[in-house]
């Protein structure tokens, strides 16, 4: 007998899945472009528990006949390619004809819908990718599809999923994707019941951008436009201070397909040059409207990757524009790094082993990066930002510390109220105990708005909204700690990178004085939090011999 077997529905099914569906907010993406490809001016979501326990999607659009319902939950069946299954010229979200069937193998969908000429709706039950039931329904012209239980009979790859709400956070994201592109449509995101994301029909521009990345960010987006041979590029680019760790708001979208950032991400960037430091991520909105012929869709069943067939004339195209956009835009940097300098450090007392009086040396400032000091045996040379992020590090731990685990707040005069993204939102929720431990007071409005009435005491001269969006732009890349206490220190290394003076920022004689005088009474004045060298001592053997004396 030989070895190979085919393997049986059921199970190369489940397979299957596993490269559509990795996650709830993969299923609300493949609904919701269904709804899309019926042509629904109206979409409205409802989610339970991030997704895990249901994911709703209800649309005004074309509908479908009893037929053609049945029939979607079948592998490979579509109505999308156009005639002659041509692949080259595809025009719509989906058209592999896997999508529904593999959600339907791994969970429980009730699908419901009408087209105009039914005078009835039709219903079908699907449990693990079998028709349960079928039958009649009264219902609009539309589509309505329930999945439940997802993972519910693949508990190994249930286990995968994140907790409910990464998983939100997930689809906030995803439906965030969808408003962009699609301003004439609206788009209700529910969660448990409650309302979180509404988008209305030809909401502007700006409001859309306001609900996805934070009304923070408007003022700091530069638009762009330029139409080029093969494609024609509109959006919108950050100035270099709203720059992120992570990629997490960048959108990409081809013909208005949101597609993986990554080989744009690499070209925008490259047009900021040195505007940003190596492990920072500009935040961008890139629409590219291209020919359909020369643009594949068809490389991953997910469809979040493509490939031009010019490839290297649009990263130039799109390179070349974001350049000329930044060029024409006064890029200056606020910060008030040196308020820190002069008001929220106290002056500690002079080190025991300096054996050098401070203000006896004159010390440089090299490229506004640099400190240069001479010293009895040759030369120090600090980072600046490295050096104020280990005084600020410490105060901060000091600080924390002290008070048995929660910093000391300074009530501002004037609340500032918080206008963020539904994603930080939810992210500023989470970790409401670690921002409190820090020594913020921040009170939720609902609506993802929010009123921060206190800061950490060290920290009260501070940009509070840029503050609080810094830190959890940190804590989204970093997942690592666990427990509260643990990531409030990991945050108060992240406050100290944040608030610190920056390289390019220029520093008066005293500041410099000042700064080189408090890193000098830190315990660890060698490293900053993140374990880069705070200064390199230089002596005169080494000078010496550089000069060859």
């Amino acid at each position: 007998m030989g070895k190979i077997v085919v393997l049986p529905k059921e199970v190369a099914g489940k397979i299957a899945a596993g490269e559509v569906v990795e996650s709830t907010a993969g299923v609300v993406k493949e609904l919701v472009e269904n709804a899309l490809d019926a042509k629904a001016s109206e979409i409205n979501i409802e989610i339970e528990n991030g997704g895990i326990d249901k994911i709703r999607v209800v649309d005004n659009g074309t509908g479908m006949a009893a037929g053609d319902l049945a029939k979607c939950f079948e592998r490979y069946a579509t109505s999308k390619l156009p005639s002659g299954f041509d692949l080259g010229n595809i025009r719509f979200f989906g058209f592999r004809g896997e999508a529904l069937p593999s959600i339907a193998s791994v969970s429980k969908i009730v699908a419901r819908s009408k087209n105009p000429a039914g005078k009835f709706g039709n219903f079908v039950e699907v449990i693990a990718g079998s028709v349960a039931r079928t039958g009649k329904v009264g219902m609009p012209t539309g589509t309505d599809i329930t999945v439940s239980d997802l993972f519910y009979n693949t508990p190994a790859r249930k286990k995968f999923l994140k907790q409910p709400a990464s998983e939100y956070r997930r689809i906030l994201d995803v439906v965030g994707g969808f408003a962009l592109a699609f301003p004439k449509t609206r788009i209700t995101l529910s969660h448990n019941g409650k309302v979180v994301l509404e988008f209305w029909k030809n909401t502007s521009t700006e409001d859309r951008l306001g609900a996805v990345l934070g009304n923070y960010a408007l003022s700091q987006l530069i638009s762009v436009a330029g139409d080029f041979p093969y494609v024609s590029i509109t959006g919108f680019v950050c100035r270099p201070q709203l720059a992120t760790k992570s990629k997490s708001k960048q959108f990409v979208f081809v013909n208005n397909r949101r597609v993986a950032p990554d080989l744009l991400s690499r070209v925008v960037k490259a047009a900021y040059g040195n505007l940003l430091s190596p492990n920072t991520h500009p935040v961008f909105v890139l629409f590219l409207r291209v020919p359909y012929n020369i643009v594949d869709v068809n490389v991953h069943p997910r469809k979040e990757e493509v490939r031009f067939a010019n490839a290297a004339e649009i990263s130039k195209c799109v390179e070349e524009l974001v350049l000329y956009s930044l060029q024409k835009n006064d890029l200056t940097y606020i910060t008030q790094g040196f308020d820190l300098l002069n008001k929220s450090l106290a002056k500690s007392p002079a080190p025991k082993d300096s054996g050098f009086a401070l203000e006896d040396a004159e010390i440089l400032q090299v490229h506004n990066m640099y400190l240069i000091k001479p010293t009895p045996t040759g030369l120090e040379i600090y980072d600046q930002h490295a050096a104020h992020e280990r005084v600020l590090y410490e105060r901060f731990l000091e600080s924390f510390e002290g008070a048995l685990g929660k910093s000391a707040s300074s009530a501002l005069q004037v609340p500032v109220a918080l206008n963020l993204s539904a994603a930080d939102a939810q992210l500023l929720r989470e970790n409401a105990d670690v921002f409190n431990s820090l020594g913020f007071c921040v009170e939720d409005f609902g609506d993802n708005a929010f009123k921060v009435s206190a800061v950490p005491a060290i920290l009260q001269d501070r940009n509070v909204v840029g503050l609080v969006v810094a830190v959890l732009d940190d804590l989204a890349a970093d997942r690592a700690a666990a427990s509260v206490d643990a990531k409030s220190k990991l945050a108060i290394s992240y406050l100290a990178c944040r608030s610190a003076i920056k390289s390019g920022d220029p520093l008066s004689l005293a500041q410099r004085q000042q700064l080189l005088f408090d890193v000098g009474c830190t315990k660890t004045k060698y490293t900053c939090p993140h374990g880069r060298p705070v200064k390199i001592e230089v002596s005169m053997k080494e000078l010496n011999k550089l000069f060859k004396r």
